[in-house]
C-alpha cells in the first residue's frame, strides 16, 4: 500500500483489493468499481481519496488488464478545483469533489475506456 498526502487529501493506493475493504465501503462516502469480476488475467487497484485525517470521500478499484497497449494506475488530484483523477489501463476517470453529498452530486464526471488512446495525438 502507498500512502500519499496532497493538499488537503490522504491517498491510499493498493496493488489488490485490500484486507479491510470492506470497512473502507462502509466508510466511503462514493464507491466505484469496474469489471472486478473480469476473467481477464490482470490486477485490481484500489485507490481512497479522503480528507487528512478523515473516512474515505471516494473508493475506486478497477480491474486493469495485463495489456502491453495500457498505461499503469495513475492518480492526480488538483487541491484547488477538488478535481481528482483516476486512470489505469485504458480508463481514465474524474471526480468532483466540490460537494461531499452521496445523492450525486460527488459523482464520476467523466469515463473514457477507449483503445484508441495509445494512437491518439494532439
Amino acid at each position: 500500500m502507498t500512502h500519499v498526502h496532497v493538499g488537503t487529501f490522504d491517498i491510499q493506493v493498493w496493488d489488490r483489493v485490500p484486507a479491510h475493504d470492506a470497512t473502507l465501503r462502509q466508510r466511503a462516502t462514493l464507491v466505484d468499481e469496474y469489471n472486478l469480476h473480469s476473467r481477464e488475467p490482470g490486477i485490481i487497484p484500489t485507490v481512497t481519496i479522503a480528507p487528512q485525517g478523515g473516512d474515505p470521500a471516494l473508493l475506486v478499484s478497477q480491474h486493469r488488464a495485463l495489456d502491453p497497449q495500457g498505461f499503469p494506475l495513475g492518480v492526480v488530484v488538483v487541491p484547488d478545483t477538488s478535481l481528482v483523477l483516476i486512470g489505469a489501463a485504458q480508463r481514465l476517470l474524474a471526480y468532483d469533489f466540490i460537494t461531499p453529498e452521496r445523492s450525486g452530486s460527488r459523482k464520476n464526471m467523466w469515463k473514457s475506456a477507449s483503445r484508441d488512446w495509445p494512437s491518439m495525438t494532439r
